[in-house]
């Protein structure tokens, strides 16, 4: 199915009156689906509108009630889907609500294999692997409590706003602007100080020691950071050019191990997976920038928003331009890479500005503001594009995938949010749904099964509820919510 016949399939969804929204909880309180890897498969969004689902009580959507709550779904093997009860399969198929959270959580965020959420007073909380440390915990490191969400220690008295996190390391900004670190990697990536590889709980970024911080932002080996001031700084593995300058000039060359340990799960390796490890074979030495360093490449410019993949970097100026640097081995710089080392993603000429940038491993999203509508929905929201990796249909389009392409299936809805995860993408529209497409395996789409959809579905497993923010790990997705009931 092209693109151009693919218009009007969100609008057609709604309209399916026969197709009742299925509730996100059974009576049971358990997922009215956990799926398997032998799950019936849909094989497009257009049949799946012919699927028929049982009714089910709302007795998850009544806990809800004013407070805010996480939902995850997809690959539960780490437990970074935070699941601590009876009857859960490893992978779960539909949103599910992480239990042992307190209901003032306002921000969440997902690491390649562990999730991370804030509460309004600032503290951090974490679930999922902690093979590295990664979740800031003192004790408790067997796999059975990796699932269950815990305090991070050391932060008691610091204010937390906002996190990050990759697949050995999490990072938070506090109110004062200072940047926090721990985990443990051997690329630098904790930016803590040369040949620092491990803290298993938070430390200070010292050498940011002034700066006031806004956001951070974490790839396989490497860190970006911006200032409220718009200096752009970045840290950790510098192949490839993703720090934005040349890490020989800053760094003598350290040996790693002959073989990186490995992060994925203990699942057959798919063709996903044989992707993945081809970038991690690059990997047999590393330049390693252990402080954060200045970008003066981007000195010019105010930063004001970064995304890291796996190997290459975004950053997004107060103008509304895309930088883009790094490995481009996928297209997903989404330019040619002869141009510059930097240099920005060229869009059409009627979009005014881009006002979201995200990247998943090997592909990158973008948000423009849409022409021709009013100055504050152009400043919120607005149409999709997407380029890169293309595997598992994760672009949510056909065409060229070295460039930046629209994403088709969308019809009129506008987007506030994006994020990607290893071979999937999630979105969020100004009406507060979620629509999910590429790689269903594991249940990274949310859809009650483990097929693949080419182009953006909804969730409709999500009525009764507003949807606040997104983030996506490699194999799995949260939803911070509120009941609209």
């Amino acid at each position: 199915m092209k693109g151009g016949s693919l218009c009007c399939v969100w609008s057609r969804v709604r309209a399916i009156g026969s197709v009742q929204k299925r509730s996100l909880f059974s009576s049971a309180g358990l997922p009215s689906s956990t799926g398997s890897a032998e799950s019936p498969r849909i094989t497009s969004s257009l049949d799946r509108q012919h699927r028929n689902f049982s009714g089910t009580s709302h007795k998850g959507l009544r806990e809800l009630n004013s407070a805010t709550r996480v939902l995850s779904f997809g690959d539960g093997s780490n437990g970074a889907l935070g699941h601590d009860a009876e009857g859960y399969a490893s992978d779960v198929f539909e949103p599910v609500p992480v239990h042992g959270l307190p209901p003032n959580i306002v921000k969440v965020a997902a690491g390649h294999y562990h999730s991370l959420a804030v509460t309004d007073d600032g503290q951090v909380w974490a679930w999922g692997r902690n093979a590295e440390g990664q979740l800031g915990r003192r004790v408790g490191n067997s796999r059975e409590d990796w699932r269950r969400p815990r305090r991070v220690e050391g932060l008691e008295d610091v204010h937390i706003k906002d996190v990050a996190a990759s697949g050995v390391v999490s990072m938070a900004i506090a109110n004062d602007g200072s940047l926090w670190s721990w985990g443990s990697s051997k690329r630098g990536q904790l930016g803590l100080a040369p040949n620092v590889v491990q803290s298993l709980l938070p430390q200070r970024v010292e050498s940011l020691q002034g700066q006031q911080m806004s956001q951070v932002a974490l790839g396989w080996g490497h860190g970006l950071a911006c200032t409220s001031e718009g200096e752009l700084f970045a840290w950790g593995y510098g192949e490839d050019g993703r720090l934005g300058f040349n890490a020989f000039d800053v760094a003598k060359e350290v040996k790693l191990e002959k073989r990186m340990p490995s992060h994925t799960s203990s699942k057959p390796a798919g063709a996903v997976d044989i992707e993945t490890e081809k970038l991690l074979e690059k990997e047999k030495t590393a330049v390693a920038i252990w402080r954060p360093h200045r970008v003066e490449a981007l000195a010019h410019e105010r930063v004001r928003s970064v995304a890291c993949g796996m190997d290459h970097s975004l950053s997004l100026t107060d103008n509304g331009d895309i930088y883009s640097f790094g490995d481009n081995s996928l297209g997903q710089l989404g330019r040619p890479v002869n141009e510059a080392p930097i240099g920005t993603v060229a869009f059409p000429d009627e979009y005014p500005q881009a006002i979201v940038i995200a990247a998943g491993l090997g592909h990158s999203l973008a948000i423009l503001s849409k022409p021709y509508t009013s100055v504050a929905l152009s400043n919120s929201s607005g149409d999709l594009y997407s380029w890169g990796w293309n595997k598992a249909s994760q672009l949510g389009r056909d065409g060229e995938s070295d460039r930046p392409g629209l994403v088709v299936g969308l019809d009129e809805e506008m987007l506030i949010a994006a994020k990607g995860g290893r071979v999937h993408s999630v979105g969020l529209t100004s009406n507060r749904e979620v629509c999910v497409w590429g790689s269903g395996k594991n249940g990274r789409l949310g859809l009650g099964s483990s097929a693949d959809e080419p182009y953006p579905f909804p969730i409709e497993s999500l009525n009764g509820v507003s949807v606040l923010q997104l983030a996506c790990g490699f194999d799995h997705s949260l939803l911070l919510v509120r009941s609209t009931g």
